[in-house]
């Protein structure tokens, strides 16, 4: 429930960058892991932050905060990877993000 909280909250910071017309530089987006104290934030482009949101079961998250019995890395960066869940977590988060 925690990386959905923090994706709709990134969904929003998203939103304002597109309504400012301020695609140029990094926005600092918050961590998506399952870490509920987790206040981590990570400094991307809008174009990366977007190739993120391309799959509905796919999250934003610091190098070390993933959880490979739930999830698999499918992008690694220094700064960033990028999580897709799997099995009844891929489909936990995925009604939750079609519920709004």
């Amino acid at each position: 429930m925690n990386e959905v909280l923090f994706r709709k909250a990134n969904d929003r910071i998203d939103e304002r960058v597109e309504e400012h017309g301020s695609q140029t530089g990094t926005v600092d987006f918050y961590c998506e892991c399952s870490d509920r104290d987790c206040t981590e934030r990570i400094s991307i482009t809008a174009q990366e932050f977007e190739n993120v949101r391309e799959h509905a079961a796919q999250f934003l998250v610091r190098p070390g905060h993933d959880v490979p019995s739930v999830e698999i890395v499918v992008t690694r960066t220094p700064l960033y990877l990028v999580v897709e869940k799997t099995g009844e977590a891929a489909e936990f988060v995925t009604e939750r993000l079609e519920d709004g």
